[in-house]
């Protein structure tokens, strides 16, 4: 009897700490099934249009901000991207099976005349293709981070600047 009561105890402990030692993954969903932008920027879909790294650097709310961001069309045919904050938008043209990175550093310099949210916080953005489109959140970063400093833009973007901010980049 003493024998029985033993292995029953020792069957009930086991199927305590089971759960807990990371054997309940047979039942949990796997993490690495959920897609995410594991780095800086937000990432957003259209089809075969895309736009990774999503994020803008600004020095407050109000301010002038540097949209930093790619566009990948993987599709046969030329894409146009609008991509549209509460107070801005811009249009972007993508050859076919190419990409456009908007980055002052390859002369692609997209500059939010006044960014409606303060660092930290999330800037709502639309990803638009033809009848489509795609809201989702982006990061407002303050150029504390080495990387980002750079591209905070000047005080006041120039009329001209503003002017080829809402036309069509190339």
């Amino acid at each position: 009897m003493k024998r029985h009561a033993r292995l029953t105890a020792a069957l009930i402990a086991a199927a305590l700490i089971a759960p807990a030692s990371g054997c309940a993954a047979i039942i949990t969903p796997q993490a690495t099934e959920h897609k995410y932008a594991a780095g800086d920027g937000a990432a957003a879909a259209i089809g075969d249009l895309k736009i990774r790294g999503v994020m803008v650097i600004t020095k407050g709310k109000g301010k002038p901000g540097q949209l930093l961001a790619t566009v990948f069309n993987s599709s046969q045919s030329p894409k146009t991207a609008k991509i549209s904050t509460p107070s801005f938008s811009t249009t972007v043209r993508v050859k076919p099976e190419s990409e456009v990175r908007l980055d002052p550093k390859d002369g692609k310099n997209v500059v939010i005349p006044s960014v409606s949210t303060k660092p930290g916080e999330l800037l709502k953005v639309t990803l638009q293709s033809g009848s489509k489109s795609k809201r989702f959140s982006s990061q407002v970063f303050n150029g504390a981070l080495p990387q980002y400093k750079k591209y905070l833009p000047s005080p006041k973007p120039s009329k001209s600047q503003n002017k080829s901010q809402n036309k069509s980049q190339p």
